[in-house]
């Protein structure tokens, strides 16, 4: 820490307190994410590794930038690139909706980011708008990946790739294969994510779930920017099940996929809900919202798809517009 000039707390978290700082070697602004210990003789918790593992090897315009890790007074301490707002703080001051451009800019930094770390088989599973920041030149990048984790089915399939390569070592492979995939089936935790933009199946507790769980975490908080509240309040999981199959509906093939423990009345969506909820938005944003927000995983739109997607095109029109930060 006598690298650093504390300039103020930004906030505290239940894990940790978040610093804006001066490098005194850089001279740069930086945050420092102070990680708290249960007790100072515990060793980092296998989230807060996972967090500096998966961030201190990735660099990309719409990722925070991860600079260092020390230890200071045995907490592990995160020295991370400075950006003057987030998200759900420019949502909380505007009076007015956004522009559609700026809309655009957001949802399109977002789709490139949430691409990257798919594409490094990483679920973020806890994308909101206050992880969502935005730097001084209205640069919009994903922060927070405490609760990342990398995709147990993309590494098995990674791994049938590698034995097809070597088919000479037949043996040796499934024996440690079998070792491997015992591992890799352990679960993914199935509580993680703030509650008003978990998917479906986090809710009903399934613990095996994919990269799709961002997708539906991605059509909140782009409902949000729509609305400037949440789309989906609830205070408790019954509430939020509720609140969100009233809006999309529930099927029998969605049951099927979703096999909730408890019993849901099937409902169908209600005619033009997206329409009439959105009203200031445009045909192309509320048909990429209604394929984000699919109570079926295996049905929701892929990130490859979203930028591909109309309401996303002519980049070059909006992605230098100004943002009300």
């Amino acid at each position: 820490m006598n690298n650093f000039i504390v300039l103020e707390e930004i906030c505290q978290t239940q894990f940790s307190t978040i610093l804006r700082c001066k490098n005194k070697t850089t001279r740069d602004i930086v945050v420092l994410k102070e990680i708290r210990q249960k007790k100072t003789e515990d060793a980092p918790s296998k989230e807060v590794l996972r967090e500096i593992l998966i961030m201190m090897n990735f660099t990309h315009p719409h990722i925070v930038k991860y600079n260092s890790v020390f230890v200071h007074k045995c907490q592990v301490v995160i020295e991370m690139e400075f950006c003057i707002t987030s998200l759900s703080n420019v949502i909380k001051k505007i009076s007015k909706p956004f522009y559609v451009g700026q809309i655009k800019k957001i949802i399109r930094s977002i789709a490139l980011g949430i691409k990257f770390l798919h594409d490094h088989d990483i679920i973020h599973r806890d994308i909101k708008p206050g992880n969502i920041f935005i730097d001084e030149n209205c640069v919009v990048k994903i922060g927070d990946f405490g609760s990342a984790r990398i995709s147990p089915q993309q590494k098995k399939e990674k791994e049938k790739e590698k034995e097809k390569e070597n088919e000479n070592e037949v043996e040796e492979k499934k024996e440690k294969k079998d070792k491997k995939e015992k591992k890799e089936k352990r679960p993914l935790t199935p509580g993680v994510g703030t509650k008003w933009y978990k998917a479906p199946e986090i809710i009903f507790g399934n613990k095996h779930y994919d990269k799709s769980v961002d997708i539906w975490s991605f059509g909140c908080l782009m409902a949000e920017m729509f609305l400037l509240e949440p789309l989906f309040p609830g205070s408790t999981d019954f509430e939020m099940i509720n609140l969100i199959f009233s809006f999309i509906g529930f099927s029998k093939e969605d049951e099927a996929v979703l096999k909730p423990q408890l019993h849901i009345n099937l409902r169908e969506r209600p005619k033009n809900i997206f329409e009439n909820t959105f009203d200031i938005a445009d045909k192309d944003s509320i048909d990429l919202m209604s394929k984000m927000l699919v109570a079926n995983p295996n049905k929701r739109i892929t990130v490859e798809e979203i930028l591909k997607h109309p309401f996303l095109r002519n980049e070059e029109c909006y992605m230098n517009c100004n943002l009300p930060i």
